[in-house]
């Protein structure tokens, strides 16, 4: 399956996304435009699916174990907007909470991304295929004190960001993504490659 770039923009957003309520869960959309790109990474030329926009959804029901449409009709012209602006929908992202911090996709998170798949397809915006990607969370306090910033490094196949927002807290955040392909009665699972850029460089 297709490599995915999260733009720097998009990945600003995810984050933050994530940390107004982080010790709940959160869900929103992955939207882009134009939604392709060839990059060069590790001297070969690799084609990838680029992120350029995150929209979290302002009226889910949040906990700290799971996330879902709280307001049906609300998600639903969400889908309706991104319709009429031309916006491809590439898919979707939620967050899992320390310590359920795991960074792998569950059968309810599958069943999950099914039924927006459902939602988008019953309006107007036709997909063979969902991208989610997990952002798996954990808060830190440091004895000692830290520069304000943020630092993201590789992990596995997706990324990992360190974000200080404070000189004695921060956040550990892990990036993965994982592509959905609906089959017979339930759906094929196949992890992406995830990358993004920092210091001018992709990792």
């Amino acid at each position: 399956m297709e490599a995915v770039l999260i733009e720097p923009d998009c990945v600003a957003a995810l984050v933050s996304s994530v940390l107004e309520v982080y010790n709940k869960e959160t869900s929103g959309y992955l939207m882009s435009r134009p939604n392709m790109t060839v990059k060069r990474i590790d001297r070969k030329d690799v084609k990838l699916v680029s992120l350029s926009y995150a929209y979290p959804f302002q009226t889910d029901k949040r906990t700290p174990t799971y996330v879902f449409h709280k307001n049906r009709t609300a998600s639903i012209r969400v889908v309706d907007s991104l319709y009429a602006m031309g916006v491809d929908l590439i898919g979707g992202f939620h967050s899992h909470i320390y310590p359920h911090d795991t960074a792998l996709i569950s059968d309810n998170d599958v069943d999950y991304t099914l039924r927006e798949m459902l939602i988008a397809n019953n309006n107007g915006i036709k997909m063979d295929k969902w991208l989610e990607l997990i952002l798996a969370v954990k808060k830190n306090e440091y004895k000692t004190k830290r520069k304000i910033g943020y630092e993201i490094k590789g992990f596995e196949r997706g990324v990992k960001i360190n974000v200080n927002t404070g000189e004695d807290n921060g956040f550990d955040i892990k990036i993965v993504g994982y592509w959905i392909i609906p089959k017979d009665e339930w759906a094929i699972k196949r992890q992406a490659h995830v990358y993004t850029k920092y210091n001018g460089k992709i990792c």
